[in-house]
């Protein structure tokens, strides 16, 4: 493959997938790595990028061109002599291709993908010379004894990729799990003497639920870096009682801004809904701009003392009840506070009184 060319890294986390990733940097690509491959996301890529080559097994390639038998060659829609992988789609015409948007011919380049209000994903592109020129900046001394982070966001996440990124040009070790079952990341902790966990409160309301804490021995833990989605104050009590040797920290990001710099008031970060776009940034939704061009991300904030910002929930997901607004996490960080209640779920329903109602999955304490 040429440089320049796109090409989609297929697979989650791997020995294979890291090298792809590393190698199409140096060969000067743009690369886009996807986790689940769908007819879809290679639509879209192709009508963004004119051409994307998908790249699923070590060694084996399939560029998406059409075949000259349609979707379904003789051999039916996948030949024994080749990999798995959606049908080829023809190359749309018109506008120049997202990729040109790069510029210096000789920059690399990085696609991800993310979920957009009509069903197809929305396509950002980042120069991937800029994001590993900013961590090689941020980049301190090597340390004595190298860090193990455990990689448990995924591979096609701006988090992840972040958290990728930092392990390697630390000189740390990424640990790459095979599952990312609670059960397995505690293990990988207590087997592998992780320092940090970067992961999200739900998956820490699971390991928590499910007492793999208590199961697992993971006092090697130092750092926990959390985001994804909010933090209930609820969740974030029973956080700190379970890993009271453990440093918290709240981490933001989007796929258009990439992850921000955030400033703690004690030991939990918060951050801004609204973001510049990151300085890798290219390509991206400028309907998702305001007119001085900060990127609306759809998140509730709530101004706290001295400045700092806490992120309440998605606006997408206020229950309006006859114009009574309510965030579900603000309910179910109450609910969870009783000790009859395991876990919960807030939503809305229609309602032809109300507008909507407030409806609550629970699932009661069990006897331990």
């Amino acid at each position: 493959m040429k440089p320049r060319e796109t090409v989609v890294v297929h697979g989650d986390y791997s020995l294979d997938s890291v090298a792809a990733l590393f190698a199409l940097f140096l060969d000067r690509n743009v690369v886009v790595p996807v986790v689940t491959l769908t007819d879809t996301t290679l639509d879209t890529l192709v009508e963004h990028c004119r051409r994307a080559i998908s790249s699923g097994r070590p060694g084996r390639v399939r560029r998406s061109r059409t075949s000259p038998h349609g979707p379904n060659p003789p051999h039916g829609p996948n030949p024994p002599d080749r990999p798995s992988s959606p049908a080829p789609r023809n190359p749309p015409t018109g506008p120049r291709p997202c990729t040109a948007r790069l510029g210096d011919p000789d920059a690399a380049g990085l696609v991800l993908l993310s979920s957009g209000s009509t069903g197809a994903p929305k396509v950002i592109l980042h120069s991937l010379d800029v994001l590993v020129g900013e961590k090689l900046k941020k980049r301190p001394r090597r340390r004595e004894n190298a860090l193990n982070i455990l990689m448990v966001l995924m591979f096609d996440h701006i988090g992840g990729i972040n958290s990728l990124l930092s392990t390697l040009l630390v000189g740390g070790t990424a640990v790459l799990p095979r599952q990312r079952t609670p059960d397995e990341i505690c293990a990988l902790i207590e087997r592998h003497r992780i320092l940090v966990l970067p992961t999200s409160p739900t998956y820490l309301n699971l390991i928590m639920v499910g007492d793999y804490h208590r199961t697992h021995d993971l006092s090697s833990l130092r750092l926990i870096t959390y985001g994804t989605e909010p933090m209930s104050e609820e969740l974030l009590l029973r956080v700190r009682k379970t890993f009271p040797g453990v440093r918290l920290l709240q981490t933001f990001g989007t796929s258009e801004t990439g992850i921000a710099t955030t400033t703690s008031e004690s030991s939990t970060a918060n951050s801004s809904s609204g973001a510049g776009p990151s300085s890798s940034a290219i390509c991206y939704d400028d309907d998702s701009l305001t007119e001085d061009r900060w990127f609306r991300t759809g998140d509730l904030v709530e101004e706290a003392a001295h400045g700092y910002l806490r992120i309440k929930g998605r606006a997408k997901e206020v229950i309006n009840v006859g114009g009574e607004k309510l965030l579900p996490l603000e309910l179910e960080s109450v609910l969870m506070g009783s000790p009859l209640v395991e876990d919960c779920v807030v939503y809305g329903r229609p309602n032809a009184i109300t507008g909507q109602s407030v409806c609550v999955d629970t699932i009661a304490m069990s006897d331990r």
